[in-house]
């Protein structure tokens, strides 16, 4: 008997639902203890305050950022309604647990096409997490705080599980659901998913007759979020769409997006990565379910290979290079090499209870890494629970203070906090601030809208210039440079005759009483001014 004939039936995995549900809430757990920190994560803040911003358009009025385009207009309609009833910290706790427990349900479909163990899909996600935070190139994660991606991730599994069943209709559904959350996930697993269909034998791949209205009818369904991404550069001329996506590229985003600005332990971690993952594919030979799952993968890897040649080959023309790197390549492999590892993991489990141990030297071997990886996956897990209780700080607040390096301590959160608590009972609701430009949580303790920050950049090519023009008159004023003798108090003005706003907060030491602006509040870190004839 074939290794896939043994494989569960869609009548078996109906059975023990109270222990898969059981096995299910323990994934969630999982996901808990390695990303459960106070909110704001590191990109809530940018999500769920846009996502307010569209329910409620009087909530920071001004913005820039807020006011920008919507890229994520399914992602805003399903989260963004409970803003309107719950606080922003509720509503994260709320929507991270929705997302966990769709992508614990999910992962745990995925995992029953192998076996009906109980407690095997709650180990493959543990290793799968270890592989997430251990083994990324780019910067990929999948569960975490809430973003969009989250989803679409979800999706993107349950496609996973029909590609390992055969099926090669329905997962184009799953894909067209995805897109509506994360146009680039859905879009790279769609080009993995065509290859692995062209890489079947005849025998096991549907014909393209059958084929074409699913693929169809996933593309009906990924229009909501597909017109929303398309209509981020309508209306430009190529030479502003070229300069919008250089900005994307190499000023922000560079640390996802271009090959070789990443750390080389990044590099080799994530080769490290793709060997353990090539390992335990080719002790998990002769499952047919596991070869088009490591099909898939090898084909997302394939795609970040492209990436790499593609920055390589166009490094002398930024401009070209950004219109090519722009489209996150190696966020798919970052995503999927670790479930390729734990799902191979899974599958030689699986064959070492269901056939005779010919090869008992090299089970031994396999069955030491495999060991060993499920020990492996414990040491992330600990070391995040542990930093989070010696440091329960919000990650968007640790790491915007870690880019302003001379505010990295206890008292400098506190008083960022003390701040933000002022300006939300002493200001007006329309109030427009300058803030730090590394500090990206003013919006979520403060309510009140931004004139720039470095984490949100707008999407759309008119957003994107506007925010290097903002950014660069911020920067002339050298307000945030540290050193009190180099502030351009010209540079100032021009910054306010650009963006009228009616307060900004500089470091404790710089005095700008007197020049346009009135002081209103001070704490040991941060001084706050209003400018002179404003709200």
């Amino acid at each position: 008997m074939s290794v896939e004939a043994q494989t569960p039936t869609e009548t078996n995995l109906r059975n023990g639902s109270i222990g898969q549900w059981i096995e299910i809430g323990l994934i969630v757990l999982l996901f808990f203890v390695y990303a459960g920190g106070e909110p704001p994560a590191a990109n809530e803040s940018h999500y769920l305050s846009k996502a307010k911003h569209y329910w409620n358009p009087e909530w920071c009025p001004g913005d820039f950022f807020l006011d920008s385009a919507d890229a994520h207009l399914v992602f805003y309609w399903t989260f963004g309604w409970l803003t309107r009833f719950f606080s922003l910290t509720t509503t994260a706790w709320i929507s991270r647990f929705a997302i966990w427990l769709w992508l614990a349900w999910s992962w745990h479909r995925l995992c029953r096409q192998w076996t009906l163990v109980w407690g095997s899909a709650l180990w493959a996600a543990a290793i799968t997490v270890a592989g997430w935070h251990w083994g990324h190139l780019a910067g990929e994660w999948v569960v975490g705080g809430v973003e969009a991606k989250g989803l679409a991730y979800g999706f993107l599994f349950l496609a996973m599980a029909d590609v390992a069943r055969r099926n090669w209709t329905r997962p184009w559904i799953w894909l067209g659901l995805a897109a509506t959350f994360h146009v680039l996930v859905s879009g790279w697993a769609a080009v993995a998913l065509a290859l692995t269909w062209s890489t079947e034998s005849r025998q096991g791949r549907c014909a393209v007759s059958k084929m074409w209205p699913w693929m169809v009818g996933g593309g009906l369904l990924a229009l909501p979020g597909l017109l929303p991404a398309v209509a981020l550069t309508l209306g430009s001329d190529p030479e502003g769409t070229r300069e919008a996506a250089t900005v994307y590229v190499y000023q922000r985003l560079a640390h996802h997006l271009v090959f070789h600005r990443f750390v080389w332990s990044r590099v080799i971690a994530h080769g490290v990565a793709i060997g353990v993952w090539i390992v335990f594919w080719r002790a998990s030979e002769g499952d047919e379910r596991a070869s088009r799952i490591n099909r898939f993968v090898t084909f997302a890897v394939a795609i970040a290979i492209g990436g790499v040649v593609a920055d390589r080959l166009s490094w002398h023309d930024r401009g070209l290079s950004s219109m090519i790197l722009r489209f996150y390549w190696f966020r798919l492999a970052d995503a999927l090499v670790p479930c390729g590892l734990a799902l191979s993991a899974l599958s030689f489990t699986f064959q070492m209870e269901n056939r005779q141990m010919e090869k008992r030297k090299s089970d031994s071997k396999h069955t030491f890494c495999l060991v060993a990886l499920l020990l492996c996956s414990a040491i992330p897990l600990t070391q995040v629970f542990l930093a989070r209780r010696s440091d329960p700080r919000p990650e968007a607040l640790l790491q915007g203070l870690r880019q302003g390096s001379s505010l990295t301590s206890n008292q400098s959160s506190w008083d960022w906090r003390d701040v933000c608590q002022w300006f939300r009972n002493s200001t007006r609701s329309n109030a427009l601030v300058l803030t730090p430009p590394w500090l990206q949580t003013f919006r979520w303790y403060a309510h009140r809208g931004e004139l720039c920050s470095w984490k949100d950049i707008p999407q759309d090519v008119k957003g994107i210039l506007e925010w290097r023009d903002r950014r660069e008159l911020v920067r002339a004023t050298r307000l945030y440079a540290g050193d009190v003798r180099k502030v351009d108090l010209d540079a100032v003005e021009r910054l306010v005759d650009h963006v009228r706003f009616s307060h900004l907060v500089v470091p404790s030491h710089i005095d700008l009483q007197g020049h346009r602006f009135d002081l209103q509040y001070k704490n040991a870190s941060f001084a706050v001014y209003r400018l002179a004839n404003s709200l």
